[in-house]
């Protein structure tokens, strides 16, 4: 469930517990947390965790995941697969700097679908 790059570390102590993956059907060897690093899915803020399961790869639509795209880096959008084969990602912040993107299905082998983001852990309410 490796991203390619280094994500920034967390505040410690912080770590899943095999009671929260057993709770959400997840398995623990494939779940990774990190902290989000903008505000593009609003009202998860900078600094906020969210919980990914890296073996929930197959996009369903409106579900929300980490996406490692070329020469962009990671991202976390909702995915919205289009009836052409191509897949809108949207992010929740209405903020203008965050636009939806769309790529095309020629295009698709460039996105890489790390997981799907099953929770947030929002730290400063």
């Amino acid at each position: 469930c490796a991203l390619g790059r280094t994500m920034p570390p967390l505040p410690q102590p912080w770590m899943i517990t095999a009671h929260f993956c057993d709770l959400h059907d997840l398995n623990p060897e494939a779940t990774v947390y990190f902290q989000h690093y903008d505000t593009s899915m609003w009202p998860v803020k900078k600094g906020d965790i969210a919980i990914v399961d890296c073996e929930a790869t197959a996009i369903l639509a409106g579900k929300v995941y980490l996406l490692d795209i070329d020469n962009e880096g990671a991202i976390v959008r909702r995915a919205h697969p289009q009836a052409d084969g191509s897949l809108v990602l949207t992010p929740d912040s209405t903020i203008s700097r965050y636009l939806a993107e769309s790529v095309p299905r020629s295009a698709l082998g460039k996105v890489r679908v790390v997981g799907r983001v099953v929770t947030w852990v929002l730290l400063d309410p």
